[in-house]
């Protein structure tokens, strides 16, 4: 998969090394890898907007640009799709709960339609950001965006690319964490939500904490 190596963290709780893939940087040298990391960034939010605003075939088109852009950036299409059960949980709940009025209690096609393409819209944006992780790094994309000339970009830049950061550090949180828990012999069903959320907080916070300490060292 373009020479992609998963990266590899200690888990504090159990003690355990554990790959985390799921919004990892996979090295390679396609033409997407080399793209410039800013036009990546557009592109990702283009496939977003469009996904969203014009349905359905707003969300067929950003599929289909994402699944080739994956295939010549050598990464398998199921890779997209990894880690995504939580966003069909919130699609399929987005579609339920649009799909019914309260009183009375009826069908409502149209909100069926709005539920069903703010479902795929959120499916789309996902494996969007995933292709986006896997081919670029938030440093290629600060040293992009630090290029621009005006003085204000270079704080942006840096705002920006830290709170693109933290989207896969959250997963990579959560990924540790409930590998954890399965090895300690969790149970699976909601319980594990009420176990395992609070830790990925706690773990969340503590990156933060660690982050800001970082940067008041740095002077930033």
């Amino acid at each position: 998969m373009g020479g992609a190596r998963p990266s590899c963290v200690l888990c504090d709780r159990c003690g355990l090394h554990m790959a985390v893939t799921l919004f990892s940087y996979q090295s390679g040298d396609s033409p997407l890898h080399r793209l410039s990391p800013l036009v990546k960034f557009l592109g990702l939010i283009g496939v977003t907007a469009v996904s969203f605003i014009v349905f359905p075939w707003g969300f067929v088109l950003s599929a289909a640009l994402v699944f080739g852009a994956a295939f010549f950036a050598h990464i398998h299409i199921a890779e997209l799709f990894r880690g995504c059960l939580g966003v069909l949980f919130l699609s399929v709940l987005a579609v339920f709960s649009r799909s019914f009025t309260r009183s009375p209690l009826e069908w409502n096609t149209n909100g069926f339609l709005n539920g069903l393409a703010f479902g795929t819209g959120l499916i789309a944006s996902f494996i969007g950001a995933k292709l986006f992780f896997f081919i670029t790094t938030m440093s290629q994309l600060k040293d992009e965006l630090d290029r621009v000339p005006f003085p204000l970009f270079r704080r942006f830049s840096l705002c920006l690319t830290l709170m693109l950061g933290f989207l896969p550090r959250f997963f990579e949180k959560w990924e540790a964490a409930e590998l954890a828990y399965k090895a300690r012999a969790g149970r699976n069903g909601f319980h594990k939500l009420f176990v395992v959320t609070p830790l990925v907080v706690e773990l969340m916070i503590e990156s933060a904490v660690e982050t800001a300490v970082a940067l008041e060292i740095r002077g930033a």
